[in-house]
Protein backbone atom coordinates (compact mmCIF):
# COMPACT_ATOMS: atom_id res chain seq x y z
CA UNK A 1 0.00 0.00 0.00
CA UNK A 2 1.68 3.28 -0.98
CA UNK A 3 2.02 5.59 2.28
CA UNK A 4 -0.20 8.61 2.51
CA UNK A 5 1.76 12.02 2.53
CA UNK A 6 0.48 15.37 3.35
CA UNK A 7 1.90 19.05 3.71
CA UNK A 8 0.84 21.39 6.68
CA UNK A 9 1.14 24.75 5.91
CA UNK A 10 0.43 26.82 8.95
CA UNK A 11 2.47 30.22 10.07
CA UNK A 12 2.51 28.62 13.49
CA UNK A 13 4.70 26.28 14.52
CA UNK A 14 2.65 24.91 17.20
CA UNK A 15 -0.05 23.93 14.51
CA UNK A 16 2.28 22.65 12.21
CA UNK A 17 3.45 20.26 15.44
CA UNK A 18 -0.07 19.35 16.49
CA UNK A 19 -1.17 18.84 12.97
CA UNK A 20 2.35 16.21 12.08
CA UNK A 21 1.32 14.52 15.51
CA UNK A 22 -2.37 14.32 14.34
CA UNK A 23 -1.20 12.81 11.10
CA UNK A 24 1.20 10.15 12.41
CA UNK A 25 -1.54 8.81 14.54
CA UNK A 26 -3.48 8.64 11.45
CA UNK A 27 -0.78 6.44 9.45
CA UNK A 28 -0.24 9.92 7.49
CA UNK A 29 3.88 11.16 7.23
CA UNK A 30 4.12 15.24 7.18
CA UNK A 31 6.34 15.93 3.64
CA UNK A 32 8.61 18.75 3.45
CA UNK A 33 6.96 21.83 2.26
CA UNK A 34 10.09 22.62 -0.38
CA UNK A 35 10.93 19.63 -1.67
CA UNK A 36 7.70 17.77 -2.22
CA UNK A 37 6.34 18.46 -5.64
CA UNK A 38 4.16 15.47 -6.26
CA UNK A 39 0.64 16.36 -7.05
CA UNK A 40 -0.96 13.93 -5.17
CA UNK A 41 0.41 14.84 -1.59
CA UNK A 42 -2.76 16.17 0.06
CA UNK A 43 -1.88 19.81 1.40
CA UNK A 44 -3.31 21.10 4.63
CA UNK A 45 -3.57 24.78 4.82
CA UNK A 46 -3.87 26.32 8.13
CA UNK A 47 -6.19 29.00 7.98
CA UNK A 48 -6.26 31.58 11.08
CA UNK A 49 -7.68 34.79 9.12
CA UNK A 50 -7.82 36.62 5.60
CA UNK A 51 -3.55 36.57 5.34
CA UNK A 52 -4.18 32.93 4.48
CA UNK A 53 -6.48 33.11 1.93
CA UNK A 54 -3.45 34.12 -0.52
CA UNK A 55 -1.59 30.90 0.83
CA UNK A 56 -4.94 28.50 -0.23
CA UNK A 57 -5.15 30.57 -3.43
CA UNK A 58 -1.43 29.79 -4.19
CA UNK A 59 -1.94 26.37 -2.89
CA UNK A 60 -5.12 25.56 -5.36
CA UNK A 61 -2.94 27.19 -8.01
CA UNK A 62 -0.65 23.89 -7.76
CA UNK A 63 -3.60 21.72 -8.94
CA UNK A 64 -2.92 19.86 -5.23
CA UNK A 65 -5.82 18.36 -3.48
CA UNK A 66 -6.25 20.95 -0.76
CA UNK A 67 -7.62 20.66 2.89
CA UNK A 68 -7.98 23.78 5.17
CA UNK A 69 -8.09 23.11 8.88
CA UNK A 70 -9.38 25.95 10.52
CA UNK A 71 -11.44 26.94 13.49
CA UNK A 72 -12.90 29.52 12.39
CA UNK A 73 -16.98 29.86 12.48
CA UNK A 74 -18.85 27.95 10.60
CA UNK A 75 -19.87 30.71 8.58
CA UNK A 76 -16.62 31.47 7.55
CA UNK A 77 -15.65 28.24 6.61
CA UNK A 78 -18.20 27.72 4.29
CA UNK A 79 -17.63 31.18 2.40
CA UNK A 80 -14.55 29.52 2.07
CA UNK A 81 -15.98 26.48 0.66
CA UNK A 82 -18.10 28.34 -1.87
CA UNK A 83 -15.40 31.14 -2.80
CA UNK A 84 -12.61 28.29 -3.55
CA UNK A 85 -12.32 24.88 -4.39
CA UNK A 86 -11.15 22.80 -1.56
CA UNK A 87 -12.17 19.19 -1.10
CA UNK A 88 -12.88 18.97 2.86
CA UNK A 89 -12.32 21.01 6.32
CA UNK A 90 -10.65 19.84 9.21
CA UNK A 91 -11.55 21.75 12.17
CA UNK A 92 -11.33 20.79 16.08
CA UNK A 93 -14.65 19.84 16.67
CA UNK A 94 -14.43 17.19 14.84
CA UNK A 95 -13.43 13.45 15.67
CA UNK A 96 -10.41 11.43 14.48
CA UNK A 97 -12.27 9.23 12.14
CA UNK A 98 -14.21 12.77 10.22
CA UNK A 99 -10.20 13.77 9.87
CA UNK A 100 -9.56 10.09 8.16
CA UNK A 101 -12.04 10.49 5.65
CA UNK A 102 -11.50 13.93 5.04
CA UNK A 103 -7.93 13.49 4.14
CA UNK A 104 -8.76 9.95 2.54
CA UNK A 105 -11.50 11.52 -0.01
CA UNK A 106 -9.17 14.33 -0.87
CA UNK A 107 -6.56 12.06 -1.44
CA UNK A 108 -8.62 10.43 -3.78
CA UNK A 109 -9.42 13.73 -5.21
CA UNK A 110 -12.79 13.81 -3.88
CA UNK A 111 -14.73 16.18 -1.79
CA UNK A 112 -15.64 15.50 1.79
CA UNK A 113 -17.44 17.85 4.68
CA UNK A 114 -18.76 16.38 7.58
CA UNK A 115 -22.83 16.67 8.38
CA UNK A 116 -22.41 19.64 10.59
CA UNK A 117 -20.67 21.63 7.41
CA UNK A 118 -23.05 20.03 4.99
CA UNK A 119 -26.32 20.61 7.11
CA UNK A 120 -25.53 24.25 7.47
CA UNK A 121 -24.55 24.71 3.99
CA UNK A 122 -27.57 23.35 2.49
CA UNK A 123 -29.64 25.67 4.77
CA UNK A 124 -31.76 27.62 2.97
CA UNK A 125 -31.13 30.86 5.17
CA UNK A 126 -27.35 30.53 4.86
CA UNK A 127 -27.58 29.87 0.91
CA UNK A 128 -30.14 33.05 0.38
CA UNK A 129 -27.55 35.24 2.69
CA UNK A 130 -24.15 34.26 0.81
CA UNK A 131 -26.14 35.29 -2.72
CA UNK A 132 -26.91 38.51 -1.41
CA UNK A 133 -23.03 39.51 0.07
CA UNK A 134 -21.36 37.88 -2.98
CA UNK A 135 -23.86 40.14 -5.04
CA UNK A 136 -21.81 43.21 -3.82
CA UNK A 137 -19.31 44.72 -5.68
CA UNK A 138 -15.60 45.04 -4.59
CA UNK A 139 -16.18 48.88 -4.51
CA UNK A 140 -19.52 48.52 -1.91
CA UNK A 141 -18.08 45.97 0.60
CA UNK A 142 -15.25 48.61 1.00
CA UNK A 143 -17.77 50.98 1.90
CA UNK A 144 -19.26 47.98 3.92
CA UNK A 145 -15.85 48.39 5.49
CA UNK A 146 -15.83 52.00 6.23
CA UNK A 147 -18.76 51.79 7.82
CA UNK A 148 -17.41 49.49 9.89
CA UNK A 149 -15.04 51.63 11.00
CA UNK A 150 -17.59 53.81 12.01
CA UNK A 151 -15.98 56.53 9.30
CA UNK A 152 -18.22 59.21 8.31
CA UNK A 153 -19.10 59.83 4.59
CA UNK A 154 -16.51 62.52 4.23
CA UNK A 155 -14.13 60.01 5.55
CA UNK A 156 -15.55 57.20 3.31
CA UNK A 157 -15.09 59.39 0.09
CA UNK A 158 -11.70 60.91 1.03
CA UNK A 159 -9.98 57.11 1.79
CA UNK A 160 -11.67 55.94 -1.47
CA UNK A 161 -11.09 58.86 -4.04
CA UNK A 162 -14.65 59.20 -4.39
CA UNK A 163 -17.41 62.05 -3.78
CA UNK A 164 -19.76 61.75 -0.72
CA UNK A 165 -22.42 61.54 -3.68
CA UNK A 166 -20.86 58.63 -4.93
CA UNK A 167 -20.77 56.71 -1.39
CA UNK A 168 -24.64 57.63 -0.92
CA UNK A 169 -25.54 56.08 -4.24
CA UNK A 170 -23.16 52.73 -3.08
CA UNK A 171 -24.99 53.19 0.46
CA UNK A 172 -28.59 53.26 -1.75
CA UNK A 173 -27.06 49.48 -3.66
CA UNK A 174 -25.95 47.59 -0.67
CA UNK A 175 -29.35 48.29 0.90
CA UNK A 176 -31.03 46.83 -2.08
CA UNK A 177 -29.12 44.10 -2.59
CA UNK A 178 -28.87 43.05 0.59
CA UNK A 179 -32.51 43.89 1.44
CA UNK A 180 -32.34 45.51 4.39
CA UNK A 181 -33.75 48.57 5.17
CA UNK A 182 -31.22 50.08 6.97
CA UNK A 183 -27.26 49.97 7.11
CA UNK A 184 -27.60 49.18 10.96
CA UNK A 185 -29.67 45.72 9.27
CA UNK A 186 -26.17 45.22 6.65
CA UNK A 187 -24.08 45.82 9.68
CA UNK A 188 -26.24 43.38 11.78
CA UNK A 189 -26.11 40.58 9.35
CA UNK A 190 -22.30 40.60 8.15
CA UNK A 191 -21.42 40.40 11.48
CA UNK A 192 -23.67 37.56 13.07
CA UNK A 193 -22.81 35.48 9.83
CA UNK A 194 -19.19 36.38 10.23
CA UNK A 195 -19.39 36.68 6.07
CA UNK A 196 -16.21 38.12 5.67
CA UNK A 197 -12.54 38.32 6.78
CA UNK A 198 -11.79 41.74 7.96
Amino acid sequence: MDVKKAIVISRYPLVSEWLTTLLSGLDWQVSDVESEKDASVVRIVHIADAKDLEQLQRELATGASVVVFSHLAQTQLLSIIFDHEIKGIIHFSVDMNTVRETLDAALRGEEYFDETILTFMLSDKYRDIHLRVSSLSKRELEIIDGILEDLTNDEIAERFDLSVRTVNAHKRNILQKMEERSLVGVVKTILTYSLRFR
